[in-house]
């Protein structure tokens, strides 16, 4: 992947850095591994059922 910023001091503070003020190469590449991701990871099933975020978060509260 090419760095997101090419001002050194800019990388030293990337956290604080909008999104759309990052190289737009590396947005691209960025954007092309999620969708690579997204599109090879099964969805994660209880009983047959396929989990979403309020699946999850019951799941967790169950637990603590």
């Amino acid at each position: 992947m090419v760095r997101p910023l090419v001002d050194e001091d800019g990388l030293q503070r990337l956290e604080e850095m909008k999104f759309e003020s990052l190289r737009p190469d590396f947005i691209e590449q960025v954007m092309q591994l999620r969708r690579k991701v997204l599109s090879h990871v099964p969805v994660k099933k209880i009983n047959g059922c396929a989990m979403d975020g309020s699946t999850w978060i019951s799941l967790l509260l169950l637990f603590t």
